[in-house]
């Protein structure tokens, strides 16, 4: 066989070039063989695995060999009739270590190898988003957030020595396991808010939890159209560009008299359908690259935040934006371009700040027919929708809605729901929203007595 060096080897060519040739896996009976040189700057590899030429080619191959002193050139036969071109590679590994010469080069011609986990996840995440069904795509993004990852789970050993240094300054301040307690309610997943108000409106502001620039762009004129005109609302609903409940609660904004009232309950209800739209959304939200029309006539993609507002139904990035940035971590992603990952946490969050938003537009009470709107709108359980507000403060009392007529036409039972209320009692109302949150859980209580 012959070799075909690369070019570039610059002071290569002027010495001797010997080679020692290893097999990839001995135990096998074919295997591939791979001829190492070693000089002072580079490894010169070559592989049976992926020769230039085979003997099955019907050309006739032959090697000229120049001799510098004398300026002749001899020809030599290609023995076995096969071309292997030689690469260099630079010699960053130990020249002792020969397994790591060898599998420098299986990782240049094969790609990544088996063992590398992070380059296959990243292939198989490459084909499936490229050629897998629906199904196929679902299981893999349930299976990826289903992983345990440093970023989404706490270290339990680190967590318990974080919780011992805290212990030990509390002790050594002389504080009690009252004050300890009472400090955790300021690093609650919530909204911001006021822990003294005994009001509601002044215990969740909205000026407080969204900034001044997401709110003036809110387009609530939408809002007002639609609650005056049925066509519009019509419209709304068979594009879907408002989310159900939303358009169920415009009916608020044509009774409410005072225009004043009537803007402000607008924009909730323009600021609430952003939010349920940002919570429907995936969590992970890569922005493509802008691409040109595919054929005449057909229409361009202009790629980045303006097509992902498309996608997403919240229109102006003015609102996008904050919101993204409030409720997503924007990164890059492995296969290159910008991808905002939205954690955990930062799911709660926004469904806190959907919830907060709802209450306010229904003057801080829950009626069982809203709450269960909101529930199917967030495809959650009832208990997990009043688990997240009661951690807002608010009062739970179990109700059902009252029986009705099924879409098949039957009569359907009454369904269990609930009412919310958020510091209820008006001006005469003495507790604060501290009071109101739930306590914090130290473990089970232990039992006393026993047989």
């Amino acid at each position: 066989m012959v070799l075909g060096v690369a070019a570039g080897l610059g002071e290569a060519d002027e010495q001797q070039l010997g080679f020692a040739a290893y097999a990839a896996d001995p135990a096998k009976e074919s295997h591939p063989m791979y001829l190492v040189s070693r000089l002072p700057g580079a490894n010169l590899i070559a592989t049976t695995e992926m020769p230039v030429q085979s003997a099955t080619d019907k050309a006739h191959y032959v090697v000229g060999i120049r001799n510098k002193r004398t300026g002749q050139l001899r020809l030599a036969e290609a023995a076995g009739g096969s071309l292997l071109r030689l690469e260099a590679q630079a010699a960053a590994v130990n020249d002792a270590d020969v397994a790591g010469v060898v599998r420098a080069a299986q990782q240049q011609q094969r790609g990544p190898q088996p063992d590398d986990v992070a380059a296959r996840r990243l292939m198989a995440r490459r084909l499936v988003e490229a050629f897998g069904s629906t199904r196929r795509k679902r299981q893999m993004k349930q299976r990826e957030e289903g992983a345990v990852v440093a970023a989404r789970n706490a270290d339990t050993e680190r967590l318990g020595l974080l919780l011992g240094e805290v212990a030990a300054r509390a002790t050594a301040a002389g504080e009690t396991r009252a004050e300890v307690m009472g400090k955790l309610g300021l690093y609650r997943n919530i909204p911001a808010h006021n822990p003294a108000a005994t009001q509601p409106h002044l215990a969740y502001k909205v000026s407080a939890m969204f900034p001044d620039t997401l709110l003036a762009a809110i387009n609530s004129g939408q809002i007002l159209h639609a609650a005056e005109k049925q066509e519009d609302r019509q419209r709304l609903a068979e594009k879907k560009q408002v989310p159900a409940y939303v358009l169920s609660r415009l009916q608020r904004v044509s009774d409410e008299a005072d225009p004043r009232k009537r803007r402000r309950l607008a924009k909730l209800l323009a600021l609430l359908a952003a939010l349920l739209q940002l919570a429907g959304a995936r969590s992970r939200l890569p922005l493509k690259p802008p691409r040109a029309a595919k054929e005449e006539g057909g229409a361009a993609r202009p790629g980045g935040l303006t097509e992902l507002s498309w996608q997403l139904g919240i229109r102006r990035l003015e609102v996008l934006e904050p919101l993204l940035d409030a409720f997503y971590n924007k990164t890059t992603a492995e296969e290159g371009g910008t991808v905002y990952v939205r954690e955990d946490a930062k799911r709660q969050l926004l469904v806190m700040h959907v919830l907060v938003v709802a209450l306010d537009a229904e003057g801080w009470a829950l009626a069982p027919p809203q709450f269960e709107a909101l529930r199917q709108e967030l495809k959650m359980s009832a208990a997990d929708v009043v688990a997240r507000f009661r951690e807002l403060g608010c009062i739970c009392k179990a109700a059902k809605l009252p029986a009705g007529i099924a879409p098949d036409g039957t009569p359907s039972a009454a369904l269990a729901s609930y009412s919310i209320a958020l510091l209820p009692g008006g001006p005469s109302n003495t507790k604060t929203l501290e009071q109101s949150f739930p306590k914090a859980k130290t473990g089970a209580k232990q039992q006393r007595g026993g047989r």
